[in-house]
């Protein structure tokens, strides 16, 4: 559990948790490198919890500071509630705004802003009434930096000046300092730089009169990260200014080993090579960052590993020493796995996405891979470079779809993990790995992959791929053609030699980023679209999808909508023959308008084995799954809510085969949103799913979605050739041949 511990330590430091004196920074202005995530040393909390511990002289007060300190939040949280409910039942008004200032911090590095924001603000209520400055001062700390990184940020400002002043007042000059340091963070993230230099100068003076312990180190450590911050982040003397950050981070180095802390010594090693690195001098970075590296590893600090690992492979690639580069990124990757799940807590904490924080090592990683591999084409040890580039962005879809659905579980389904050597003939799996300069395509057929590179930059790509997404929403003739034809060219050309000497006739496509908003079935060779030559899949990773063939005589079925207007929606009439058709191609039980609730359908799924679950409803996935609904006759059915009523069988002989939904939408342009519903048959435990990107025309609907569930009756077909023979039928009439009204329906999942 050490990997545990660091990481949650981290976290506590990274959010400034009062309680246990925690001395880092809130939200920073500086231009984070991609691993920055800690921002502060990770044992200052162990100083503190003395402090904490003897004002009332509560030895379980005491303990739940130093769980807090030493990382361990689930604890944390846990003794903290136990306090407060003891200091409620003893009616002591300070053990009581001690604890729930301690409680309100451990939820706050939990990342479980909700719970912590009132617990929060009555600790710093009731400190106000018990005539302790010293408590006060932490609980306003406290309160600042949640307002400070979670709003309403105007009021960090006030909290933070009260904790100055209450910590003067009680001669405690490490608060003092703590809280004129995130005072000045704020200012900078405001752009006030005078104000932030004034109070950052002061914290120093403070820090520098401090005897040599954890506090003033870890004091300085932030000292030196806001001094830089101040030069790269608003151009205040840069090149003076990082001289200055570099000379305090020195000196918290020499203190943190005088008080014998590596973690400490590592972290400000660490941010002497981030400034080195920042500004080019990338001889000057390495040497420091290496030595960082091994100062954390030394003690199994692994959150720390992970960034100066990261950062040495970056620095060593700057310097044209690849194979070490190589090795210094995948001792990160394994750094990264080793600690994901407490990372991911610390970056949600902060309101930060953690494939923005975490996600670009894997593509560095793999850029790297992919260089090697190409240089050594048409060999064994290319083949396995090949599938340690593919494995690393496999790695990078499931740390997505665990961040976007706020569920370490959910890629955890007990799925069979496919490999390449089981996928069906005629069958191509494509990974399109995006790049800065240029797209790599790997494809997979027939157990062997396949590396083809494109000229063509991330930037280029994006723009055609808003492009086509806005002209298929619009239905305006044939304007989306030359775009669609730009991106058939970048994406499937290079790979027509390759599919045609394969026979393939099933497209696996693995999109990342913005290539979730678009279907490719709308990709045009100028002969026609793609969907006429292929059946087409997409899957959020190929290790998250058990391509198993559905049995259409054992698929009994349960399907539910509404045809009328409720809650302020449209009604949707054609759902009727939707209905209508599944009863009677797969005697159905239906559930529509009225009978169609949560309720209902709960007890239906729980009384019955349904492999397959059609719902025809309006839904919307949105880029914050809680957001994400699809509507019933009285509410909104979540994500949440679809895992707990499908998801009970995920595990079963009997799960959940297909699940369709056929009125749902994603936000135009919005790439987190469509990895939402890229990964809404993972998330349902579902082995496959079809939904649609955008909203289609009811009539549309009609025409394709029943001719789907024919084709499915044909034991012969697969879901994958099901939806495309469904796609073309629609394609061919007349009302609904623009893309627009078929092509956003995607078979995700599994295709067989």
């Amino acid at each position: 559990m050490l990997a545990m511990t660091s990481a949650r330590t981290m976290a506590v430091v990274a959010l400034l948790l009062a309680a246990a004196g925690g001395a880092g920074d809130v939200r920073s202005s500086t231009p984070a490198l991609p691993a920055d995530g800690s921002r502060a040393a990770a044992s200052v909390g162990v100083a503190a919890t003395a402090t904490a511990g003897s004002e009332t002289g509560d030895g379980s007060l005491a303990t739940a500071h130093r769980s807090l300190a030493d990382g361990n939040v689930t604890a944390a949280i846990r003794q903290f509630g136990d306090a407060l409910r003891a200091a409620e039942s003893a009616k002591d008004p300070l053990r009581e705004a001690i604890a729930a200032n301690g409680l309100g911090a451990a939820l706050l590095a939990a990342g479980r802003v909700d719970e912590a924001r009132p617990v929060i603000e009555r600790a710093a209520a009731l400190a106000a009434t018990t005539g302790s400055d010293a408590v006060a001062a932490r609980t306003q700390l406290t309160l600042g930096n949640l307002y400070a990184l979670h709003g309403p940020e105007a009021m960090a400002r006030d909290a933070f000046a009260t904790a100055i002043e209450l910590a003067r007042r009680a001669d405690d000059p490490p608060t003092v300092a703590k809280a004129l340091l995130n005072a000045a963070r704020w200012s900078l993230a405001q752009r006030r730089g005078t104000d932030a230099t004034t109070m950052l100068d002061e914290a120093v003076a403070v820090a520098y009169r401090l005897p040599d312990a954890d506090d003033k180190a870890a004091i300085l450590v932030s000292a030196g990260q806001l001094t830089a911050a101040l030069g790269t982040a608003h151009g205040i003397a840069p090149a003076q200014k990082a001289e200055q950050g570099i000379a305090l981070l020195r000196a918290a180095h020499r203190v943190a080993r005088a008080a014998g802390n590596p973690r400490l010594a590592s972290t400000a090693l660490g941010e002497i090579g981030a400034i080195h690195e920042r500004s080019g001098a990338f001889a000057e970075a390495l040497p420091v960052t290496l030595a960082a590296a091994f100062a954390a590893q030394s003690v199994g600090a692994t959150d720390l590993a992970f960034r100066w690992d990261w950062q040495a492979g970056r620095i060593l690639r700057r310097l044209s020493r690849d194979d070490a580069a190589l090795d210094a990124y995948r001792r990160a990757v394994s750094a990264l796995q080793a600690t994901r799940d407490d990372l991911a807590c610390d970056y949600r904490a902060r309101g930060v996405a953690f494939r923005e924080a975490a996600g670009p090592l894997f593509y560095e990683a793999a850029d790297v891979v992919l260089e090697r591999a190409r240089a050594r084409r048409d060999t064994p040890e290319a083949q396995g470079l090949l599938r340690e580039a593919r494995d690393l962005t496999e790695l990078a879809k499931v740390d997505e779809l665990q961040d976007y659905f706020r569920d370490d579980c959910v890629t955890a389904l007990g799925v069979r993990i496919t490999s390449l050597d089981e996928l069906t003939p005629r069958t191509a799996v494509v990974y399109p790995i995006i790049l800065r300069d240029r797209v790599e395509l790997l494809v997979a057929i027939a157990g062997r992959l396949h590396q083809i590179s494109v000229a063509t930059t991330a930037a280029a790509l994006e723009e055609d791929v808003r492009a086509l997404r806005r002209a298929l929403q619009r239905y305006r003739g044939s304007e989306y053609l030359p775009i669609a034809k730009r991106l058939y060219g970048h994406l499937v050309a290079p790979l027509e030699p390759l599919l045609a000497q394969s026979g393939v006739d099933v497209l696996v496509f693995v999109p990342e980023r913005f290539l979730r908003t678009i279907p490719m079935a709308a990709l045009h060779d100028g002969n026609g679209f793609l969907i006429e030559r292929y059946a087409i899949v997409t899957t959020p990773g190929l290790t998250l999808t058990d391509p198993r063939p559905l049995d259409p005589t054992r698929s009994r079925a349960l399907a539910g909508g509404l045809t009328e207007s409720v809650q302020g929606f449209p009604a949707l009439p054609a759902v009727a023959e939707e209905l209508r058709q599944m009863q009677a191609l797969y005697g159905a039980t239906v559930l529509r308008d009225e009978g169609f609730t949560a309720e209902r359908l709960g007890e239906e799924l729980r009384a019955n084995p349904y492999r397959v679950l059609h719902i025809a409803t309006h839904g919307k996935i949105e880029a914050d799954v809680r957001k994400s609904f699809l509507l019933t006759h009285d509410g909104r059915l979540t994500m949440d809510d679809l895992d707990h009523l499908i998801g009970l069988r995920k595990h079963s002989r009997t799960p959940v085969e297909m699940l369709t939904l056929s009125a749902c939408e994603t936000a135009l342009g919005d790439d987190r949103a469509a990895l939402g519903l890229a990964g809404i048959a993972v998330k349902a435990g579902a082995r496959s799913a079809v939904a649609t990107l955008w909203s289609i025309s009811d009539e549309a609907t009609a025409v394709l979605m029943p001719e789907f569930f024919r084709q499915l009756q044909t034991s012969a077909v697969s879901r994958a050739q099901a939806l495309q023979r469904a796609q073309q039928k629609t394609l061919a009439d007349r009302r609904f041949a623009h893309p627009g009204f078929w092509a956003p329906f995607l078979l995700i999942g599994g295709w067989l």
